[in-house]
């Protein structure tokens, strides 16, 4: 699980004034409330809500709360879940699963990503061929090694330089291996433009030996058209 003291410095600035007279809670004590900030409990599983629920009325098991917390994080990647049990007055425990999107703070995402080894990097979007064989090898150099976000960030840029008429974003996801992740870039075709479409004109003109000349015109008024 990504426990982090920034993501508590993050996400903890509404929750320091309810915390300030609370002290870290004892294993084996009573727990009286659970929450989960930062998520809609309805992104969740049905399963996972159920056993977060339990907790209510148990006596506080870390080990439990972590593997929780850590089973919040693999079911939606993009978040990283720190854990606080703070003790009340009483003796009880409030247990509060503090969740924040990683992509939304670089320093937090860098700081996550660096802790964990580079089990694979992948180009998704396009053939591989298309990409210099010079790239290809540095970033597979990257394999092996702690994720240098600066590093990825330049290679992104050489990317999009071999790839001026695409987009290139990059994606971090969990590896095989708890403590290995996966780098992606991801390349796509910009969007086409959507233009106004041409509606043909009913406008003509004719002749007819009787009658003469006779036509229709179109003439477009406030998305009327008179004829």
């Amino acid at each position: 699980m990504r426990t982090l003291g920034l993501l508590v410095a993050i996400v903890g600035g509404s929750f320091a004034v309810a915390n300030a007279q609370t002290t870290d809670a004892p294993e084996g004590a009573l727990i009286e409330s659970v929450e989960v900030s930062g998520l809609a409990m309805d992104r969740l599983s049905s399963e996972l809500r159920d056993d977060i629920d339990a907790l209510v009325g148990a006596g506080l098991n870390r080990e439990q709360v972590d593997e929780l917390a850590a089973r919040i994080e693999a079911e939606l990647p993009e978040l990283v879940v720190a854990v606080r049990n703070v003790q009340r007055p009483d003796g009880e425990v409030r247990v509060i699963f503090l969740v924040a999107r990683i992509s939304e703070n670089r320093d937090l995402a860098s700081n996550i990503n660096a802790r964990y080894t580079l089990e694979r990097v992948t180009i998704s979007g396009i053939d591989d061929a298309e990409v210099s064989q010079e790239l290809r090898h540095d970033m597979q150099a990257l394999v092996g090694d702690r994720l240098d976000p600066d590093e990825a960030e330049r290679l992104q840029n050489r990317l999009e330089a071999e790839l001026p008429n695409h987009n290139v974003r990059r994606r971090i996801s969990r590896g095989h291996e708890s403590d290995r992740i996966r780098l992606t870039f991801i390349v796509s075709q910009p969007e086409t433009p959507h233009w106004i479409p041409f509606a043909p004109s009913r406008s003509k003109l004719v002749y007819h030996s009787d009658m003469g000349w006779s036509g229709v015109l179109d003439i477009p008024m406030g998305g009327v058209t008179i004829a």
